[in-house]
């Protein structure tokens, strides 16, 4: 219950269920109330299917990748429906969805290699960044200094 991730199908399924049966028991616990003249119990109820759905918000908010913690300002008159609105509709953040479509397309390929031009921009050997007196140096291997690509403007 506490720290899954709800669908939006799973959210919207699990809030009108809460708020049907919720709606229902406050009901009967409210005619309940009126009959004995102890009307203890109703705060209770409230409390509970206001815990219920604030998890459910909350679970909800963890699922489209933002702080679950968003779903305490529900506490406040109408700020939870206009949430539960903003978030039963809104789908995942694209970077997840993004991140899903590469890693099933990178299981099927390989990526395709880096440009040259991009790789010797970015590249420094290990060689390059040791102190001179720490490098192994091979008999075959010059001593000068690899020359930089100078710096290009991407715009």
């Amino acid at each position: 219950m506490f720290g899954a991730n709800y669908s939006r199908t799973t959210f919207w399924i699990v809030t009108i269920i809460a708020a049907l049966v919720g709606g229902f028991l406050l009901s009967v616990v409210k005619m309940l109330a009126e009959s004995s003249g102890n009307d203890s119990l109703e705060p209770i109820f409230t409390l509970i299917l206001m815990i219920v759905l604030i998890n459910t918000l909350a679970n909800r908010i963890r699922d489209y990748g933002s702080n679950p913690w968003l779903a305490l300002w529900s506490l406040l008159p109408l700020v939870g429906l206009i949430q539960a609105l903003y978030f039963g509709i809104q789908h995942k953040k694209s970077v997840s969805s993004s991140q899903n479509t590469f890693s099933s397309t990178q299981n099927s390929q390989q990526q395709a290699p880096k440009s040259p031009e991009i790789k010797d921009f970015h590249y420094t050997p290990k060689h390059e960044a040791q102190p001179e007196a720490n490098r192994h140096t091979d008999s075959n291997a010059s001593t000068a200094p690899r020359p930089r690509l100078p710096l290009k403007d991407f715009n």
